[in-house]
């Protein structure tokens, strides 16, 4: 699979908001709720899901599935990739 490769100067102004939402949990496995939260939302919305999926295929962010006791039994969590 081929990823491509972004700078952060490329990035929409929306993609650069969802990455620093994300960031503020300091490297912190987030959901989806609290990214909202970062972002000073209830709750995200198609695009941002879909911004956080680009992040995590460039390598700027991590991805997961968790498990919860909701009805669908799974939800995404987030996290930034920090400098090392």
């Amino acid at each position: 699979m081929h990823v491509e490769s972004f700078s952060i100067m490329e990035l929409t102004e929306q993609a650069k908001q969802v990455l620093a939402a994300v960031r503020d949990g300091r490297g912190e496995w987030l959901n989806r709720k609290q990214i909202a939260q970062n972002l000073g939302r209830v709750r995200i919305n198609p695009s941002d899901v879909a911004i956080l999926d680009m992040l995590a295929a460039a390598g700027l962010i991590e991805s997961r599935k968790a498990k919860t006791p909701a009805p669908s039994g799974i939800r995404m969590e987030h996290r930034a990739v920090l400098d090392e």
